[in-house]
């Protein structure tokens, strides 16, 4: 469970996105051994510098096993938060919303709330407008309350999946291009 909560942190997210940036400048400023001319490092670098940057894979810095297993641990953090997020946008995008509490009915991103007088006039008003612009809504009673429900964006909790399946592809493709030098 500990492991578990470990890999689905922000806090390990966080710190993987900062090393993966700071890794990123320090490529962006060390000339990189594929990208360089013959004898430029030699003419840019000491050669105890040189020695240095060898050393901590600096000057091939995209292709180190260090920067490759950043890369894969932000990956494995998308999965594994992934994982644990699908029940909760399981729940939220199929539990039933016309038996909510008022509080929670409040607490919708839209939602109105209006005093009628004439319920019968009012609510066939409503139901043809949200007929035309959204779609037919659940007529609930809850409390002696009339609640007209139209949840149209039942779909719009899995978005994050393709975003992440998107990450998810672009991080293999880097992985396999540092380990295989293939680009493209």
């Amino acid at each position: 469970e500990k492991i578990w909560k470990f890999f689905c942190s922000l806090k390990l997210l966080g710190i993987l996105l900062t090393l993966g940036s700071i890794s990123v400048l320090i490529g962006s400023f060390i000339i990189q051994r594929n990208n360089a001319q013959e004898g430029q490092l030699e003419l840019a670098y000491s050669a105890e510098t040189l020695r240095i940057f060898g050393y901590l894979g600096f000057i091939d810095l995209y292709h180190s096993a260090w920067f490759v297993f950043i890369i894969a641990m932000i990956g494995v953090n998308v999965i594994c938060c992934s994982i644990d997020m699908w029940p909760r946008h399981v729940k939220k995008a199929f539990h039933d919303d016309s038996k909510l509490s008022v509080m929670a009915m409040r607490n919708q991103p839209v939602m109105a709330e209006l005093p009628i007088t004439d319920l019968n006039k009012i609510e066939t008003l409503l139901v043809a407008g949200l007929k035309t612009w959204v779609q037919a809504p659940e007529r609930v009673e809850v409390g002696g309350a009339l609640r007209l429900v139209v949840n149209k964006m039942r779909l719009a909790h899995f978005g994050v999946y393709i975003v992440h399946l998107g990450l998810i592809i672009v991080f293999i493709g880097g992985v396999v291009g540092s380990i295989d030098g293939y680009e493209g």
